[in-house]
């Protein structure tokens, strides 16, 4: 797919005798966000078909 969708990419790449190509596919991501200064934690979970975005509570 990298090769047919990035030809360019791919001819200028492959023939670099260390270079590695990784194919992910996340099923979870967290991440913090500011809104106003006030933090949140944003979570996509991608396995479930999930979205929230709480605002952090502290420990």
């Amino acid at each position: 797919m990298f090769r047919e969708c990035f030809r360019g990419s791919f001819d200028a790449y492959t023939a670099l005798k260390n270079e590695r190509l990784f194919v992910l596919r996340p099923l979870y991501i967290e991440r913090w966000i500011y809104n106003d200064n006030v933090p949140y934690i944003e979570i996509f979970d991608i396995k479930e078909q999930r979205y929230s975005c709480e605002r952090y509570a502290g420990v």
